[in-house]
């Protein structure tokens, strides 16, 4: 547990609002950003690291009209892995991390769309893991993600998987652009994304 404060106060988030203020001096943010996951999804491990290199990432852009949102997704998105229940072969038992996450960010902000792409922030990585084995379903991803203001969820997927792969991202472009849900496609028109 030394090791863990170390690292924290050795590279400290800094709010921006009052909003974020709020959640950082939270016992929820505490109890959940020193949780240390233990999956695959980031390599970060300790969730406070994690959160950490989102809001560098979103520093590092230029996307002044997303930034509040995205700063505020970042802090609250993973903050339920910790009351995640598995059971011993690693099975989620009851609910996801995103959802137990939307929950504990109702603490915070009342925005329904907000809350809503928290509970959603990682539904393209499932939908990108389906299409891998051949059971993805083009009318269940209209429906989640017609409901997102994807032009917010593509930059944070963006941010939340700086360190990770990018290909289930690009993925989720190219599908999202296919089946009319955007205009564009963010990694063509910022090709540092994917670096």
């Amino acid at each position: 547990m030394i090791l863990l404060k170390m690292e924290k106060t050795a590279d400290l988030i800094v709010p921006e609002t009052e909003l974020e203020r709020k959640i950082l001096d939270s016992e929820v943010f505490r109890i959940g950003s020193d949780f240390m996951s233990s999956g695959d999804g980031h390599p970060e491990k300790l969730v406070y690291a994690h959160i950490k290199t989102i809001l560098d990432f979103i520093d590092k852009r230029e996307w002044q009209h997303y930034r509040t949102n995205l700063r505020v997704m970042g802090l609250l998105h993973d903050l339920g892995k910790y009351r995640v229940i598995r059971d011993d072969k690693g099975n989620i038992l009851g609910e996801p991390h995103s959802v137990i996450s939307e929950e504990i960010a109702r603490q915070f902000i009342e925005d329904p769309a907000l809350l809503y792409h928290i509970r959603i922030h990682d539904k393209y990585f499932g939908a990108y893991k389906s299409h891998q084995r051949g059971k993805f379903k083009e009318d269940k991803f209209i429906k989640v993600f017609s409901q997102a203001d994807l032009n917010l969820l593509r930059r944070f997927n963006y941010a939340d998987s700086n360190k990770r792969e990018k290909e289930s991202i690009v993925w989720f472009e190219d599908m999202a652009f296919r089946l009319g849900l955007t205009a564009n496609k963010l990694y063509l028109e910022d090709p540092n994304l994917l670096t």
